[in-house]
């Protein structure tokens, strides 16, 4: 995130056709949001989402590959 302004990970879950955080991806974004606000300084308040799965996707919609790549979570520098 430093060099790029940019993290990506697939490693956070959502319910299927759901915006909706799967339970088991609670722990690592807990820790994500800990790393970022406690290790760098981030005030908390500066934190915000955006949903852009739909509108821009990373890989095609036509495979389940293709839609598990597009299933992610990115961490930009504003």
């Amino acid at each position: 995130m430093l060099t790029d302004g940019k993290w990506v990970t697939h490693g956070i879950l959502f319910d299927v056709n759901s915006d909706r955080v799967k339970a088991e991806s609670y722990g690592a974004l807990k820790e994500i949001s800990n790393v970022l606000v406690k290790q760098f300084g981030i005030d908390g308040a500066r934190l915000t989402t955006d949903g852009k799965g739909e509108s821009q996707p990373i890989d095609k919609n036509d495979t389940p590959a293709g839609k598990a790549n597009n299933r992610r979570v990115e961490f930009v520098k504003m």
